[in-house]
């Protein structure tokens, strides 16, 4: 199995428990939504490149500031 393989699979398991779960502070978010291509991947192949940290800091913040937002909506 390539490590593109095991890595998808363990996407999927990982999405489907926090599914499942469905803890109230957990959100699954998939590194494929975060990282679109290689070009954001070091020459190590695992690790996140300048532009990759730069990338992932961005979408991570709209995300956690989308969830707070949500929240305090909810609880007002």
């Amino acid at each position: 199995m390539t490590g593109l393989k095991r890595a998808e699979r363990r996407r999927t398991a990982l999405s489907k428990i926090c599914a499942e779960k469905a803890y109230p502070n957990v959100t699954y978010v998939s590194g494929t939504d975060i990282i679109p291509n290689m070009t954001y991947i070091s020459a190590d192949e695992v690790h996140p490149n300048i532009y990759g940290i730069d990338l992932i800091t961005e979408k991570l913040t709209k995300i956690v500031k989308s969830k707070m937002l949500d929240k305090y909506l909810k609880e007002s």
